[in-house]
């Protein structure tokens, strides 16, 4: 998948990853809004584990649907684009940062375990359905 040709021209594929990188932006500040609201216990930090969850989930879903040769449109626009607008590794590890500077230990680490695990079965959802 990283050394297939590209087809598209090079406007379309800055415009598709510009695209869904502001409706994957928008989409993640709704989720984040969502789940601060809905939240029951404080002090842990679900909106960017939901986030990253449910990215990890649709970036496998795509990429084991196509079986790995995901059209260009789709690379570029849901992949590239959307997943990369809104997962949130880097704000992932900022919060991590900012626990381990509190001295919260116990909650970064869990925090880590819980953010892992749930990518990694995302991906394993992903690959039982589309390879069974």
């Amino acid at each position: 998948m990283l050394n297939k040709k590209v087809t598209l021209p090079v406007y379309l594929q800055y415009l598709l990853v510009g695209l869904g990188s502001f409706l994957g932006g928008c989409l993640r500040y709704w989720v984040f809004q969502w789940v601060d609201k809905s939240q029951r216990f404080s002090g842990f930090l679900y909106g960017t584990l939901v986030a990253n969850f449910l990215g990890t989930l649709l970036i496998a879903g795509i990429t084991f649907y196509f079986a790995r040769d995901i059209p260009d449109r789709y690379r570029f626009f849901i992949t590239v684009g959307f997943c990369g607008g809104f997962t949130t590794f880097s704000t992932f590890s900022f919060e991590v940062f900012l626990l381990l500077e509190k001295s919260l230990y116990g909650q970064a680490l869990l925090y880590v375990v819980a953010s892992l695990s749930l990518s990694l079965l995302a991906i394993a959802t992903m690959y039982y359905i589309f390879h069974k």
